[in-house]
């Protein structure tokens, strides 16, 4: 979901949280920015468009320029910095923390932009936290009814159970009843035989 105002990168891989990362804008202006916790290689991050430095003050000077320093004496030559390498000339700088210098009017906007996009973001994810309620809900709803079943089966075999002890302690109490009337029968009737 990239637009002019943002680009997206990826943690590249070895790269950890609030290790300073170097990438180059889309519109070719580069920035350091740590990245942030909770972001492994492999992240992608939304990153805020930096604003274009003025072409004006990046442009080399003319080749045809004369070269001041051809004038001075050696001595106060070696005093003279070096000049400027072409090449290094022609690369924006290299801002040193995000975001980049931008005019008021830009920056406004931008932070009315990263307001919008946190705004949404944290929308989506309430709605996400939303959703995953109401899915844990449903969850502990069945979960619940099983429960209550399993509760109802346990009740209709501990009543299974109780009954058949029932009957179990009834033969018992008649087995005595019963030996004592075969030992009577043995000997009334076995006697005459």
């Amino acid at each position: 979901m990239a637009d002019a105002k943002f680009f997206q990168i990826k943690v590249p891989p070895g790269v950890q949280a609030k290790q300073q990362l170097q990438v180059t804008a889309p519109n070719g202006v580069n920035l350091i920015f740590s990245v942030p916790e909770n972001c492994p290689p492999g992240t992608l991050l939304r990153v805020p468009m930096p604003a274009k430095p003025n072409p004006q003050q990046q442009q080399p000077p003319p080749a045809t320029q004369p070269n001041p320093a051809a004038n001075i004496p050696p001595q106060q030559q070696q005093q003279q910095p070096p000049p400027q390498d072409p090449a290094a000339a022609n690369q924006p700088p290299l801002p040193s923390n995000p975001p980049p210098p931008v005019a008021a009017a830009d920056e406004g906007k931008e932070k009315a932009e990263v307001t919008q996009y946190v705004s949404m973001a944290l929308s989506e994810l309430g709605q996400r936290l939303g959703m995953k309620k109401e899915e844990l809900k449903k969850d502990l709803d069945e979960l619940e009814t099983k429960i209550a079943k399993a509760k109802e089966e346990l009740k209709g075999y501990e009543d299974e159970h109780a009954k058949k002890k029932g009957e179990m302690d009834e033969i018992l109490e008649s087995l005595p009843k019963l030996e004592e009337m075969e030992g009577k029968f043995q000997k009334l009737y076995m006697k005459e035989e």
